[in-house]
């Protein structure tokens, strides 16, 4: 299956179904030379093998399930049994890393609703992703203060909010959870930069 291209798995079949697409699919990486655990070199016996779920991408709207045959390995130096490793794969989410991605992409465009309903996710579990995702983004985003600052109020939500543009750069700056004389005071009196301000709209 050509649209599959992951670079870990190889696929064995595929199938398509009235609500989604399953794929059967095994690595194709090499087999671990050390413990994962202890890091003992070349001392693994395969222990078993397990078929393990993973939710993909949606192909023609359907959501997609690949199941890897995934190999378990137990180390003969301190006893710990591991899975081989599945680079493509997000193992917290039991879904491929491009569909996590696919889903960040998708929260600023679609409901958690419809995502939900295209890739099988749960929508608790989508607001989750999107939640981790917007927390990442807000740690490393830095905002300039605004050379020219803009000031006006919209109703978001069932309340009037005040909201600050930078009229130079035509962009939303923030958003106030109110309009009240002393929210803005405060807000304008914590901004930092404020020397650098030349006009106030």
């Amino acid at each position: 299956m050509d649209l599959f291209k992951l670079q870990s798995l190889k696929v064995k079949y595929d199938d398509e179904g009235e609500h989604d697409y399953r794929i059967a699919a095994e690595s194709i990486l090499p087999p671990p030379i050390a413990c994962y655990k202890c890091g003992c070199v070349a001392n693994l016996d395969r222990w078993g093998r397990k078929e393990q779920a993973f939710l993909d991408r949606p192909f023609h709207y359907k959501p997609t399930v690949v199941t890897v045959d995934r190999q378990r390995y137990r180390c003969k130096e301190c006893g710990a049994t591991f899975f081989e490793e599945l680079p493509d794969m997000d193992i917290k989410r039991m879904a491929t890393k491009r569909l996590i991605k696919y889903i960040e992409d998708e929260c600023w465009k679609n409901t958690f609703t419809d995502i939900a309903t295209k890739t099988g996710f749960d929508e608790k579990t989508i607001r989750n992703i999107f939640a981790e995702f917007s927390k990442g983004i807000e740690e490393n985003l830095k905002f300039k203060t605004p050379r020219w600052l803009g000031m006006d109020e919209a109703h978001l939500l069932h309340n009037m909010r005040c909201v600050i543009t930078d009229i130079e750069n035509h962009t939303l700056f923030d958003i106030l959870r109110n309009r009240n004389k002393p929210t803005v005071i405060k807000y304008l009196r914590n901004l930092p930069d404020k020397d650098k301000i030349e006009y106030v709209t």
